[in-house]
């Protein structure tokens, strides 16, 4: 696994769990840099491209979900550096799914699981939070993330 330094605290859980962990160290300047190269690929082939939109939709939908708030804390990453791991130069919008509310998958529309035999006036409130990166252009060419 190659871990944040937000994700390090997860070890200490897997540790007490008596899970055997390895540690190896590497050079990066030894890894080859191909990022252009995967940015490029993904945007030629629509479905490397949708495939890694999922992924990246995934990936901060599971962060959102966590248990573990204090190690995986969704607000704490940098969409934007996440979105160019799964090779795309603009991140998503995600609409991650709290206190059971989905997004439904074929009309965009939200609907609660519990509501099933006509009890639509039982609706729970539930919360919906749409992660989306922006950039800012700030002086001297600067990227500046805001997300919420």
């Amino acid at each position: 696994m190659i871990m944040r330094p937000e994700e390090v605290g997860f070890l200490r859980l897997l540790k007490q769990a008596k899970v055997p962990l390895s540690e190896f160290e590497f050079s990066w300047s030894k890894i080859a840099d191909i990022q252009i190269q995967l940015e490029q690929l993904i945007a030629k082939n629509y479905f490397l491209h949708m495939s890694a939109k999922e992924g990246y939709k995934n990936y901060v939908r599971a962060y959102a979900c966590h248990t573990l708030k204090n190690i995986y804390d969704v607000k704490t990453l940098d969409l934007t550096k996440v979105a160019l791991s799964f090779g795309m130069t603009v991140a998503p919008a995600v609409n991650s799914n709290i206190n059971g509310v989905e997004d439904h998958p074929r009309k965009g529309v939200t609907r609660n699981p519990g509501l099933r035999n006509g009890n639509s006036n039982k609706r729970k409130s539930g919360s919906r939070i749409v992660y989306k990166a922006v950039s800012f252009k700030k002086k001297k060419g600067q990227n500046v993330q805001f997300s919420r």
